[in-house]
């Protein structure tokens, strides 16, 4: 549970990284959503591939890359913070794209997005973990 917890966190710091001004996309042409998240997404699928059971990875996987492309389309995620994305080499670099102009009202509109998801997959995960009801009542004693 503490490595899927991981995982997620992960997927949220790089969904983070698009959230700047949007004024920024403005005379710099269209982001190539799926590109952009597809790049996002490599890291977080392999730590989702480890993190859960069966076919739990390939289908969070997806939902989450749904998700943070219609973000991206709808919401316009800004040309250069895109291109700083596909331009990174490493995870650590990604996460610095558009660090530090982050826009309450972009995040607003990407926590719109991606909240549902987050909820849906943290109910799935703990549906997944939780033990049985019987193993929650305390031991009977046969004295």
């Amino acid at each position: 549970m503490k490595f899927v917890l991981f995982a997620f966190g992960s997927a949220l710091s790089l969904t983070s990284v698009a959230t700047c001004d949007n004024s920024t996309n403005a005379g710099k042409g269209a982001v190539d959503c799926r590109a952009v998240v597809g790049k996002m997404m490599v890291p977080i699928a392999s730590q989702f591939a480890e993190g859960f059971a069966g076919d739990k990875a390939t289908k969070w996987t997806q939902k989450l890359t749904e998700a943070m492309a219609t973000s991206c389309r709808n919401d316009k995620w800004p040309a250069d913070v895109a291109a700083c994305i596909m331009s990174a080499k490493e995870d650590a670099e990604t996460l610095m794209c558009g660090k530090d102009s982050i826009d309450k009202e972009f995040d607003a509109k990407l926590d719109k997005h991606m909240r549902p998801v987050v909820y849906e997959m943290l109910s799935d995960m703990l549906a997944t973990t939780r033990a049985p009801a019987e193993a929650d009542e305390p031991p009977t004693d046969n004295n």
